[in-house]
């Protein structure tokens, strides 16, 4: 039998979103004001995610920010089925929001810019917060198949071997930003593989995306000025602007940063730029013994443009 849509932050979600206007933000606030964390710091750290991974239209924001945390929920040696817990609830959230909404990413669930379909966008951020308690407490109820897991076991213990993690690595490259807010390597331990093993988004630009958000963003609080950001999206103006909604320049500062990785290494998306399957244990092997190093070149170039946007940005709110 079918369960039944969970409501039960509906409201409050509809209430945040129309005073925050984006999808990762408002899922997270909702989410901590359900008591499912404590640290509002995290809203800033995923307010880079809008438009889908720094508006690039792939990853929707509605599924990254209860990924966050489930890794601040689970320890690293919480196991379930010989793999991390984090990534087992990661996936079941993911598997159900694609059953919910036929697709993970943004371009395909708003529509492509100046084609934004609104309604289906809206039911993605107000679904999620349920989505992610299903999950959390029912991680087991739709397994992947067992050849796939499998692979992301072998593609785990592999990396542990290695002593590397596609996000964490950008993080524990930033010594200060580490220092400042140690919980937030936790937050990162599903964005592995390309976001939970799925071949997605470099788990290196997403911390990348993740940390710049923490650092340098700004929360929308006015419901009048995210009414003017629908109204341009349903018009075909400028609704990401700057000055638009307070999450924008995040989020703009996030998508330069996404083409600038494009530019650097093809594609922001892990299997283009792997060329690796981590669906099969062939695939995972494959990737480990001739791609996986090329990976730690990357998270190094990441956490190295971080610190540069970040100077940059301290210089520029100082002038």
């Amino acid at each position: 039998m079918a369960r039944k849509r969970p409501r039960s932050l509906y409201l409050p979600g509809s209430s945040l979103l129309m005073r925050r206007g984006h999808c990762a933000p408002t899922v997270m606030e909702t989410l901590l004001r359900a008591g499912r964390g404590k640290n509002p710091g995290l809203v800033k750290f995923v307010a880079g995610m809008p438009g889908g991974v720094g508006d690039t239209g792939y990853e929707c924001g509605a599924i990254m920010s209860p990924l966050v945390l489930f890794g601040l929920e689970t320890g690293p040696d919480e196991i379930r089925d010989g793999l991390p817990l984090v990534l087992v609830r990661s996936q079941t959230h993911i598997r159900r929001f694609i059953e919910r909404h036929s697709s993970p990413f943004c371009r395909e669930i708003r529509g492509e810019k100046g084609q934004a379909r609104l309604w289906p966008c809206i039911k993605a951020i107000l679904d999620s917060p349920g989505i992610h308690g299903y999950a959390a407490a029912d991680a087991a109820s739709n397994p992947a198949p067992e050849l796939e897991r499998e692979a992301h076991r072998l593609l785990v213990s592999g990396l542990k071997d290695r002593g590397f993690h596609c996000a964490q690595a950008v993080f524990d490259r930033l010594r200060e930003i580490a220092s400042s807010h140690p919980e937030l390597r936790r937050g990162l331990a599903a964005f592995v593989g390309g976001t939970a093993c799925r071949g997605w988004t470099c788990g290196a630009l997403t911390a990348g995306l993740m940390l710049v958000g923490r650092q340098t963003a700004e929360i929308e609080n006015n419901a009048l000025r995210v009414l003017r950001m629908i109204i341009l999206m349903k018009t075909g103006g400028d609704a990401f602007a700057d000055r638009i909604n307070a999450f924008n320049i995040t989020m703009n500062l996030g998508n330069r940063m996404a083409q600038w990785f494009t530019a650097e290494f093809g594609s922001t998306q892990c299997r283009a730029i792997t060329g690796a399957d981590f669906s099969t244990p062939a695939g995972v092997r494959c990737f480990l013994d001739e791609r996986a190093v090329a990976c730690e070149g990357i998270a190094g170039k990441v956490a190295a443009k971080v610190e540069t946007i970040l100077r940059q940005t301290v210089v520029a709110r100082a002038i």
